[in-house]
């Protein structure tokens, strides 16, 4: 994640920042990192030129949520889905099961394929504080439906870090009872709300998180660069 002065910021010279925000990306990804992000406000036309210039592409409008816990918490779902701990699926089939979900997916689409399955775990554990018991996997018939990792982020508040339904099993209220099992853990260990970033672009999820009590609360742009 490249963080940066903004190109509106008084004495900042957008030339020299553009080739800094090169430089950096350049040394990211020369050290192995699969891609450099970077986040920015919309309409921010001076950052956003500054890392076009740098070789950055736009990935995704992002919009963050926000889910107060001040009300009980619905039911997650009919009793058909089972419930089971990432730490008893264990890392495999938990990285199994969130390849599988990048299939056909519509968040950030361009991300799918760019980490190892070991990347995509070690950033969701790194986001906020990692409390194993958050993150749940959904079974259906015995057989892997989909996750939901949520972790702690303060006092007050916890963060759906990722989300995601198997193909098979999309359309059938999952998602719903993902979101209803990480508000009711966020709940009962005394959390105020419950917050998540979704891509703009996929309507079929936000609605399915309005529906579950999530507003908006901010928007920001994410900008890539790769090695290719």
């Amino acid at each position: 994640m490249l963080f940066h002065a903004s190109a509106d910021a008084a004495g900042v010279d957008r030339e020299a920042l553009a080739a800094t925000l090169r430089a950096a990306a350049d040394d990211a990804l020369a050290t192995g990192a699969a891609f450099a992000q970077a986040l920015t406000p919309p309409g921010n036309e001076g950052d956003i030129a500054c890392l076009m210039e740098a070789g950055f592409g736009f990935l995704a409008e992002l919009r963050y949520l926000r889910k107060p816990l001040s009300g009980p918490v619905a039911a997650t779902g009919d009793g058909k889905v089972t419930w089971r701990t990432a730490a008893e699926v264990g890392d495999a089939a938990l990285g199994e099961l969130i390849r599988c979900t990048y299939e056909g997916t519509l968040d950030c689409p361009a991300l799918s394929g760019l980490r190892r399955t070991e990347d995509v775990l070690a950033g969701h554990r790194a986001a906020g504080t990692y409390r194993p018991e958050w993150w749940r996997v959904a079974e259906n018939g015995g057989e892997p439906a989909g996750c939901v990792l949520l972790n702690d982020m303060g006092p007050t508040s916890a963060e759906v870090v990722y989300m995601g339904a198997a193909p098979a099993h999309r359309g059938r209220g999952l998602g719903a009872a993902l979101l209803r099992r990480a508000a009711g853990d966020a709940q009962a260990a005394g959390k105020l709300s419950v917050t998540l970033a979704v891509d703009a672009a996929n309507t079929y999820a936000r609605r399915i998180y309005e529906r579950e009590g999530f507003a908006e609360v901010q928007r920001r742009v994410a900008h890539i660069r790769t090695r290719g």
